[in-house]
């Protein structure tokens, strides 16, 4: 990364409050340790528990993203 790009960021996290800047903070770390956000294990326990799939987390998602965001009548009415 260049010295000015480095710079630039640093600078943008200056302006961060400092409730971004934890957050940013937590995701630097977890990516360091190569966990992301969170950790897969803790997701894919989680939607067994509750007998959730991937598919299902995607489709309510897109589903309110449509209701916050676009057109109700984008909706696939089941």
């Amino acid at each position: 990364m260049s010295e000015k790009r480095a710079t630039e960021r640093g600078e943008l996290y200056d302006k961060l409050t400092p409730q971004r800047k934890m957050l940013v903070d937590m995701i630097l770390q977890n990516l360091d340790n190569g966990a992301g956000l969170w950790k897969v294990d803790e997701i894919n326990a989680f939607l067994k528990k509750h007998g959730i799939t991937k598919v299902d987390v995607v489709l309510t998602g897109y589903e309110a993203m449509l209701l916050q965001y676009g057109p109700k009548e984008n909706l696939n009415k089941e």
